[in-house]
């Protein structure tokens, strides 16, 4: 499954699900890009790209059902109980954001939600009192696990609660204003925040860093790490050195063609064989590096064809050794080098004043393969896939943009002429193609952006304009 949407106004979020039973992923990603906005540059900066790129690696939360969640929770008194108390609070995080998507999605079909809602209430006040419950009886274990059930209950509450709040938000329901209200009580009476007051902004900050801590903790049951080791940086030197050597080769070559023709020159005064001399030797140096940054260049964009920019080991937090391993390339290309599908997809909807004006667009391919060894999953049984988050930011793509608005002229029912504000916006269309077990999925998005950043991802439409509607995916 593949996920894109706006992480915020400076940069977009991919996710990805790699099965643990497939073995490997490869993602590719287009953007086309317009021309105006100046990405294309003598040589291509990839280590700009990768610091623009922020890569985030967990396990899945683990898939049990609320009431079945519980058999995630190992002895308390064995060495790993305070893992299992995580995992165990992972999945019921999950699955309570599940239970809400659902409602969003019942909602918006207009049909009556009040059977959903009472389930939804009687499953989380049932599986609060179970934890509650298992957290009294909790008495011969050791002071990390009850710190941790302690955290657990704080944060499964939290959880509850602001599904609550979101559902009573969208469907004002007496039964949901209850169980708010006395979960509220509980946790007052248990020594945990109680309400917030939106005047009170000191507590409110306070009670947001104790939920984002208590997130960390949870999930860090499920975090993987990415460690780079730069495979390709010693390939990339050899080629730079042998540019150099080259580059180098023509200067010499040309002081001898001097020397030879023209004779060395003796002293000062010996113009004949002076003059064409330096002449040759400073030609030399020029051409010498002209020369060599040119085969930088070409180098530079040829050899992520045959050889990954870097490699990445990825590492449980607990252990050293790699579980897997991933391998990225990005190199900027023209239109007429693109994959022909690719291309074709790009061009969906777009007329014959728009295919000539983007034939000058800029590509950015993106390559990312990620490999699993049988560690991956022997590591975290309880999971079903590795779930990957690629953060794409966005902001050198705005230094060239234009005023993020236009004035525009209206004439209203008198006759008169008044002045009003039109977006000027930028469209960069991605595609997407994730290849996972053979079965390869094809994502086609428009992102519309203006000179503050993001303004939406769009599905393409037959009209090319970046709105709702088209064939936005496709499963090959």
């Amino acid at each position: 499954m593949v996920r894109l949407r706006v992480h915020d106004p400076y940069s977009m979020e991919l996710d990805l699900e790699v099965p643990l039973d497939h073995g490997s992923s490869e993602l590719q990603a287009w953007f086309f890009l317009p021309a105006q906005l100046g990405v294309d540059e003598p040589v291509f900066d990839r280590d700009r790209y990768y610091r623009d790129l922020t890569v985030y690696v967990r396990y899945q939360s683990p898939r049990r059902e609320l009431a079945e969640a519980d058999v995630l929770i190992a002895p308390l008194t064995d060495e790993g109980a305070e893992r299992s108390l995580r995992l165990y609070a992972a999945c019921i995080r999950a699955q309570l954001r599940v239970r809400g998507r659902a409602l969003r999605d019942l909602l918006a079909a207009g049909e009556d939600p009040e059977p959903s809602i009472h389930r939804l209430i009687a499953e989380s006040e049932a599986l609060l009192a179970r934890h509650r419950e298992r957290r009294a009886r909790a008495v011969n274990v050791t002071p990390q696990v009850q710190a941790s059930l302690a955290a657990i209950e704080d944060f499964l509450s939290m959880q509850a609660l602001e599904l609550w709040f979101r559902v009573q938000e969208r469907a004002p329901h007496p039964a949901l204003a209850a169980a708010i209200t006395a979960e509220t009580a509980i946790r007052e009476a248990g020594g945990l925040h109680g309400p917030l007051d939106a005047a009170d902004a000191l507590d409110n900050e306070r009670f947001v860093t104790r939920l984002n801590r208590l997130k960390k903790y949870v999930l860090g049951a499920l975090h993987l790490r990415f460690v780079s080791t730069r495979r390709a940086q010693n390939a990339q030197d050899l080629a730079f050195g042998i540019a150099a050597a080259l580059a180098m080769t023509v200067a010499v070559g040309l002081q001898l063609v001097a020397a030879w023709t023209f004779g060395t020159p003796g002293g000062p005064r010996e113009w004949a064989s002076l003059l064409p001399f330096l002449g040759f030797a400073v030609g030399g140096y020029i051409l010498k590096d002209r020369l060599k940054d040119h085969l930088k260049g070409w180098f530079a964009q040829r050899l992520p064809l045959w050889l990954f920019d870097r490699r990445l080991d990825l590492c449980p937090e607990s252990a050293a050794s790699p579980l897997g391993v991933a391998e990225e390339t990005v190199r900027l290309l023209h239109m007429p080098e693109v994959d022909p599908q690719i291309a074709a997809l790009r061009a969906m909807g777009d007329d014959a004043i728009e295919q000539v004006v983007r034939a000058s667009d800029d590509v950015i391919h993106y390559r990312r393969v990620l490999r699993l060894g049988r560690e991956a999953s022997a590591n975290c049984p309880e999971a079903q896939a590795i779930e990957q988050i690629l953060r794409f930011n966005i902001r050198d793509w705005l230094r060239r943009m234009d005023e993020p608005n236009r004035e525009l002229f209206q004439l209203d029912e008198d006759g008169l002429a008044h002045r009003i504000q039109g977006p000027k916006t930028y469209r960069v269309t991605v595609v997407l193609a994730v290849n996972n077990g053979g079965k390869r999925e094809l994502v086609h998005r428009v992102l519309v952006l203006s000179r503050d950043g993001i303004v939406r991802i769009a599905e393409p439409t037959l009209a090319g304009d970046g709105g709702s509607g088209g064939a936005p995916s496709a499963v090959v």
